[in-house]
């Protein structure tokens, strides 16, 4: 899990050199050649990502309903990320996600109240 969201940071800031061969102008078909090959090369990297983000954190919540080491409710609200981030995909709306996230967020938060009182 911790591996997709480190690669989601690299992904996030593919996006610069778009804007920065945009901004400067020049040869478009060298700018395209290059775009396409660092895409094709993030390729690997971006399917960690997806695999972390999705499945890494559905895994993530459901050790912590086994281990007992945070409330039920909280390892369930981890859970729920990942079903309702896929379920507003298919639906074609963020509002699964953004409540997704939100109850990530909740869950996390909690996680990390119940491991500084016990640290």
């Amino acid at each position: 899990m911790i591996g997709g969201y480190v690669v989601y940071f690299g992904a996030a800031m593919r996006g610069l050199t778009d804007l920065a061969m945009a901004d400067r102008g020049g040869p478009i078909g060298d700018y395209a050649a290059v775009l396409d090959a660092a895409n094709e090369a993030a390729i690997p990297f971006l399917l960690l990502f997806v695999l972390g983000n999705i499945l890494g954190t559905l895994l993530l919540g459901i050790a912590l309903l086994r281990a007992r080491t945070a409330p039920a409710w909280a390892a369930a609200a981890i859970c729920a990320w990942p079903v309702l981030h896929v379920t507003g995909l298919i639906a074609g709306t963020e509002w699964f996600e953004v409540a997704g996230a939100t109850l990530q967020a909740v869950g996390f938060a909690t996680l990390a109240l119940r491991l500084a009182r016990t640290g």
